[in-house]
């Protein structure tokens, strides 16, 4: 009830704000003015209104009649084809018209032309076979077929004579019909339905619309699609002819704005020789135009036009009206029909009714303000006074009311007027003392602000405060950086983390409300939070917050404050600390494992050695007297040995793989590699040691087996000098291998057992060699000079230097080989390590026992510990 009287409240303000600037003998003439120039007025006003009225109700009812007119059409009219559809679709049921015979097919179409006014009668199958009836302009009809005996694509044009036959083929062109709106449409679908709009292909200009029936067999598979068109132009031509005003406008629309027909041009344009259809938007129509214009700022969208709408708009001066009317059918068509007519054809006796109106008003306004003038002297003299003493009072000058001698209400008014005056005079006194007390008090006040304000701006985090109410009051300068911006005044409390992009840490989750530290210093709590992100330009900054609520002097919360400040690099160290820590959680604890199971397994073998030694040096001491004994103790030393070496060998290699796989790990710190390459390193000779030990085991128990097969002895030598190369280069040793290219590629023997022979022998040349060379020859000889080089080889322990090397552990194998020092680039033959067969298939140079005999030999050269300095190894 309240809300009505607002307006008139709105009035009052206004009309006093008026009167507060006008002098009081205008007050009081013009609202005398007015009321007479409003009663004459509101009568012209209702006479113009009335006339403005007969005038909307004249043009609505005769939009209206040419709405329905047009409707009415338009059901009849676009009934037919539905009509002739439904003809066909009964008589294709009932068996009286085969759709296979074309020829039939086309008389009946033919027929039906000429019963109702359609523009085209068509049938056209899957396969792509046609026959459809066309009508000319000049009403003769044309009979167009597609068929297989004629060839699919290919339409035959005929023109027919009066009683449907085909008489004289006219033209063949290539067309298809299903690709056509009115065949795709109807089989998309699944039922009846009307097309798209759309052009004939020979003849741009003519727009039609479709009527389609998909058919259907007992089985449901498709037969074809019949379709009755509709030439647009006809809808045209009966708009054209309507009775309306010469400058009245009628027009239908599609929903999408595009015109189907009107009454004042046709609904196509045409482009660069291309035909197009023509939008409203873009008529050549003026009026058109802007009604099509003035509906979609109606309505949005002309989408959204239901039933019958009636509007109106000004265009160059002039009014129209306009009745809109939504017409749609049971197949799914919806178009627009639009009634345009302009207000000038009935508004010429209104317009002089008017001009009356204006002239009596103009005579009783002057009369009024004859009279107003007269009345308003006598009444505005004694006011006048007033003012004269309000206006000294206001100076400063106190000085005596004039006397005014009347009895009415001016009379009562003087004597108020001086009394008051003697009171203010008394109370300005006492409002200058408060005056400049009040002044003080500001200046202090205003003081003290800025210094708080100089204070939050030196703090060197983000200060953010809402007040009482939630909204936002201040921001310093830090606070606005990390922020993105400052106080947003009316900004609601639920909206404050969508504002400022406040987010749930690791989250897209807008961090929730009642979660807020500064909302929850609103409900009188003290919080910290640093699960929060603000998120701005692309950046993501981390932030710690505190909320406090602060109190007036009555106890009552007057604001609430948030500090909070950037937690990049805490949250980055924390982050790095973790992983740091994950990661070197899982190395040690890796690493450890690994090294305790290597441990273990040391500690075991360690222990079996041990306890194998303790055996070993009983059976020593029982040696004469248990000789069969001592033999089955070293059998099973060396079955033990060589059972160990397979379960050392297993884990050795497990930890040598996953040092390898490690060591790939390009992540890994230099620290962490330098420690995988000593275990590496380890491991291998730890493998190297129980190699030996197995075959030294082998070699003294007799049990030594040879596996002979065929390989690539250059390919073997060559692996043998890069895998000593880098050892004889590190003692500055030069290490050759000599062999005549006519030594055959392959020979069958015991690969492994020959490359360790060869590995340990020279491994020891180098080891023992501190300056000149190591070489390794090799000779192609014969059968007998192989067993002579064999037998020099077994003769050759008899030599002196080879008893110095037997005899080392006494003092004249030392002192043999300190005289040997002298004798720099003597050559020592320790064995004929390798001669061949001429035969055509290659043997073993070095038979099984006496590569047997080598492998003892190696043995026992494996103890010589020093051997001269400065000489060759051959």
């Amino acid at each position: 009830m309240l809300s009505k009287f607002q307006p008139v409240k709105s009035l009052n303000r206004l009309v006093g704000k008026v009167y507060a600037k006008m002098p009081l003998r205008y007050v009081l003439i013009v609202p005398f003015i007015l009321q007479i120039f409003g009663a004459v007025g509101l009568v012209g006003y209702l006479s113009y209104q009335n006339g403005q009225q007969a005038v909307k109700e004249l043009a609505n009812q005769l939009e209206s009649e040419i709405c329905d007119r047009i409707e009415q059409h338009l059901d009849d009219y676009l009934t037919n084809p539905k009509q002739i559809n439904q003809i066909n679709l009964d008589a294709i049921e009932l068996g009286l018209l085969n759709l296979s015979d074309f020829q039939t097919t086309g008389n009946y179409f033919w027929k039906q032309m000429q019963v109702f006014d359609v523009g085209y009668n068509s049938f056209a199958n899957p396969k792509g076979e046609f026959i459809g009836i066309e009508r000319l302009n000049n009403g003769k009809l044309l009979i167009n077929e597609v068929s297989e005996k004629h060839g699919i694509g290919k339409l035959f044009i005929y023109n027919s004579d009066d009683k449907g036959n085909r008489r004289q083929l006219q033209q063949v062109k290539n067309y298809d019909p299903r690709v056509e709106a009115w065949y795709s449409d109807a089989v998309k679908v699944g039922k009846p339905v009307w097309s798209q709009i759309y052009q004939w292909e020979d003849k741009p200009e003519v727009l039609s619309i479709s009527s389609s029936y998909p058919i259907y067999d007992q089985t449901h598979k498709l037969v074809g699609v019949i379709s009755v068109d509709l030439i647009l132009s006809q809808i045209s031509k009966f708009l054209a002819d309507l009775n309306t005003k010469r400058s009245g406008k009628t027009f239908i629309l599609e929903r999408s704005g595009l015109i189907v027909a009107s009454s004042t041009e046709p609904p196509y344009t045409i482009i660069n020789g291309q035909t197009k259809r023509r939008s409203a938007l873009d008529s050549q129509n003026y009026v058109t135009q802007l009604t099509t214009q003035s509906l979609i700022n109606r309505f949005g969208n002309l989408r959204f036009v239901v039933g019958k709408q009636q509007l109106s708009f000004t265009a160059d001066g002039m009014r129209y009206f306009v009745q809109v009317k939504s017409w749609r059918d049971e197949l799914g068509l919806d178009w627009l029909i639009v009634a345009v007519i302009p207000e000038g054809e009935f508004m010429q006796e209104i317009d002089a009714n008017t001009r009356i109106t204006i002239l009596l008003c103009i005579i009783a306004f002057l009369v009024a303000a004859r009279i107003g003038i007269l009345t308003a002297r006598w009444v505005i003299k004694p006011i006048l006074q007033l003012n004269t003493s309000a206006k000294k009072i206001a100076q400063g000058e106190w000085e005596q009311i004039p006397e005014i001698k009347r009895s009415d209400e001016l009379g009562e008014l003087a004597k108020s007027f001086e009394t008051m005056a003697k009171q203010l005079q008394a109370s300005f006194s006492v409002l200058s003392a408060k005056n400049a007390q009040m002044q003080v008090l500001n200046e202090a006040l205003s003081d003290s602000e800025s210094r708080l304000t100089q204070f939050l701006e030196a703090i060197p985090v983000g200060v953010f405060i809402i007040d009482a109410e939630g909204e936002p009051y201040y921001t310093n300068q830090i606070g606005q950086q990390i922020l993105g911006q400052g106080a947003i005044a009316e900004v609601s409390t639920e909206r404050l983390s969508e504002v400022y992009q406040a987010y749930l840490a690791g989250t897209d989750q807008l961090y929730p409300s009642d979660r807020l530290p500064i909302l929850r210093a609103l409900l009188g709590e003290s919080t910290r939070v640093d699960d929060m992100e603000v998120r701005r330009c692309n950046q993501i900054i981390p932030i710690e917050v505190l909320g406090k609520p602060i109190y007036d002097e009555s106890g009552n919360l007057a604001f609430a404050i948030a500090t909070f400040f950037d937690i990049t690099q805490h949250k980055q160290a924390e982050k790095l600390l973790a992983e740091y820590n994950r990661t070197l959680e899982a190395q040690v604890k890796k690493r450890t494992d690994e090294f305790q199971q290597v441990i273990q397994e040391l500690q075991t073998t360690q222990e079996q050695l041990i306890q194998s030694q303790k055996i070993a040096a009983q059976e020593q001491q029982a040696a004469v007297r248990e000789a069969a004994r001592s033999a089955a103790a070293n059998l099973a030393k060396s079955e033990f040995l060589a059972n160990m070496s397979h379960e050392l060998r297993t884990p050795l290699n497990a930890i040598l793989g996953f040092t390898q796989i490690m060591s790939r790990d390009y992540s890994l710190s230099g620290e962490h590699q330098e420690n995988l390459t000593i275990i590496n390193r380890a491991g291998e000779h730890l493998l190297n040691l129980i190699n030996d030990i197995l075959e030294m085991s082998k070699i003294e128990a007799g049990r030594i087996t040879l596996n002979l097969s065929s390989f690539d002895l250059i390919h073997l030598l060559k692996n043998l000098e890069e895998m000593l190369r880098l050892r004889a280069t590190s003692k500055n040793l030069e290490l050759l291998f000599e062999y005549p290219q006519d030594i055959p590629q392959y020979i069958e023997t015991d690969e492994n057992k020959l490359c360790q022979v060869l590995l340990n022998l020279l491994g020891n040349a180098i080891k023992f060699t501190d300056m000149g060379r190591v070489t390794l020859r090799v000779r192609l000889g014969t059968g007998e000079q192989g067993e002579q080089g064999s037998r020099g080889s077994r003769g050759s322990r008899g030599s002196r230097g080879s008893r110095g090397s037997r005899g080392s552990r006494g003092s004249r194998g030392r002192r043999g080989s300190r005289g040997s020092r002298g004798r720099r680039g003597s050559k020592i033959f320790l064995i004929p390590l390798i001669s061949f067969s001429r035969y055509k298939t290659l043997v073993a140079a070095l038979l099984p026992k006496k590569l047997t005999c080598c492998l003892r030999l190696l043995s026992k050269l494996k103890s010589v510990e020093n051997l001269n300095k400065g000489r060759d190894w051959v």
